[in-house]
């Protein structure tokens, strides 16, 4: 026999469960070899989704899933024809999978978690959380090496990984901080201590793109001076900690990009590799400027120019205009339009946080391993509700509460 109390037991797991999938989704997506085991990774933990999905499908309208569907649909089909020509074709049809895989698990469970202002806040709290922990982990056992390639350990983490959702823990973090009233240390304490964890990562596109994002939401904030000053202080302060405190080698990084820019007789491997990519990406661009290689086709040539385990372009503007050329880059132009002009009418807040979403995707990996500006594609089959829509309009002014309206 169900009780009220057991009942309020399973609807309370389900609510928790979501949020925390969507973090774990995020998470596990992100890693962006094609290896068997990373590959098998990202099955087995879609697997579960779709076990719970048929309990939450009824909370979404089936013609957002159909509409959702049949975007899906039109996209895979456009690459499938990508593929036909394509220079790599089993390579293509890999990151076809892992597309397709991400799509049909991502978009249904952001669409879930972002129509829910309790999931949405379960989500954005569990964020911080972890990225307050692993920052002060970070700290204590100095995970980082930048000199290696990445290969899995318990005490050798991913930089690049760690970053991106430090750096979105920080953009939320901060929201939550200037909507504030009075000042609330537990939450400018979270802030202090994610922003020393970005810094220790050493990520340094990651950083530059946290920084700018921070100081717009500083910017466009209707929040109180004290409050904004207070949070430009925090970034000094972390500055400090970071250059007197944090391992030699964080810091190292930072100067020697600034070194690099400065003086180009300088090296420093990993902004050469971004630099041969472009120039070599650009004449093979040149060689097949409307189609592209296909999909895929990029890594049918790296090998021959880069280090092994360089096999994408670090952009997707780049990705695009080598594999699908010139056609492919205006459809991905017009989509994020289409996508950008949708999240503006959201307000400000969910706006930077598309802005560094983006960014990730302008310096690292490939498309499908930025599986946060793909969850922002479910943003744009969200109907708003008339409370969601005037709060919107009025840029948010009177927030009690940290909430992603739509």
């Amino acid at each position: 026999m169900i009780t009220k109390d057991s009942s309020k037991i399973l609807i309370s797991i389900n609510e928790m469960y979501l949020p925390l999938f969507l973090l774990g989704f995020l998470f596990v997506f992100s890693i962006s070899n094609y290896s068997l085991i990373s590959i098998s990774i990202k099955i087995i933990y879609s697997l579960p989704f779709y076990f719970f999905f048929k309990d939450f499908r009824k909370e979404v309208e089936s013609g957002i899933l159909r509409r959702i569907l049949l975007y899906a649909l039109f996209i895979a089909g456009y690459f499938i024809l990508t593929i036909l020509y394509s220079k790599n074709q089993g390579f293509g049809l890999l990151k076809l999978f892992i597309m397709a895989l991400s799509a049909v698990t991502l978009m249904p469970a952001a669409l879930l978690v972002f129509n829910s202002t309790r999931q949405r806040n379960i989500f954005i709290n569990s964020l911080i959380a972890f990225a307050s922990i692993a920052s002060l982990i970070a700290f204590l056992v100095s995970p980082f090496e930048y000199s290696t390639t990445y290969s899995f350990s318990v005490f050798r983490w991913s930089h690049v990984l760690f970053s991106r959702f430090i750096g979105l823990a920080l953009l939320l973090n901060l929201c939550l901080v200037l909507q504030q009233k009075k000042r609330n240390l537990l939450l400018n304490l979270s802030l202090q201590i994610i922003l020393f964890g970005l810094l220790l990562s050493g990520a340094r596109g990651t950083i530059i793109i946290s920084f700018f994002c921070y100081l717009t939401l500083l910017f466009f904030s209707k929040s109180v001076n004290s409050i904004k000053f207070i949070a430009i202080i925090q970034i000094v302060l972390a500055s400090v900690l970071f250059f007197t405190i944090g391992s030699s080698s964080g810091p190292d990084r930072l100067v020697n990009m600034q070194n690099v820019i400065l003086d180009r007789s300088k090296i420093d491997e990993s902004m050469t590799n971004h630099i041969k990519i472009l120039e070599i990406s650009i004449e093979r661009f040149r060689e097949y400027p409307v189609l592209g290689l296909g999909l895929g086709g990029f890594n049918s040539f790296y090998k021959t120019h880069f280090p092994e385990e360089i096999i994408y372009p670090h952009n997707i503007f780049l990705e695009a205009l080598v594999e699908q050329g010139i056609v492919g880059c205006l459809v991905l132009g017009i989509l994020l339009y289409l996508l950008s002009r949708r999240i503006m009418r959201l307000g400000m807040k969910v706006y930077v946080m598309f802005l560094f979403a983006l960014g990730l995707a302008m310096y690292s990996k490939d498309f499908t391993s930025n599986p946060l500006l793909l969850a922002f594609f479910a943003v744009y089959f969200i109907k708003p509700s008339d409370d969601d829509s005037r709060d919107a309009k009025l840029h948010i002014q009177n927030e009690n509460q940290f909430q992603l309206k739509f």
